[in-house]
């Protein structure tokens, strides 16, 4: 399964385990995009987090077939 690391963040989080993914998208709770990152396939992507604000976040990671969203919780 993904994971999301440290948590809580601060400058920047590491997704972990998202071999075959496309791209990451983080998003705000009322669906607002902020960001969107290339992952190539990778099994790991590291996301800055400096330009938000402290709140709740998700990481919408997308796939061929199916999409996992993760929450990131920024201090």
């Amino acid at each position: 399964s993904q994971y999301v690391f440290p948590a809580p963040a601060h400058d920047f989080v590491i997704l972990r385990n998202i071999s075959g993914s496309k791209y990451v998208e983080i998003i705000d709770i009322h669906g607002s995009k902020y960001s969107k990152y290339e992952t190539r396939g990778s099994d790991e992507v590291m996301i800055p987090l400096e330009q938000l604000k402290r709140g709740i976040y998700f990481a919408r990671i997308i796939y061929i077939q199916r999409t996992i969203v993760i929450r990131i919780i920024k201090e």
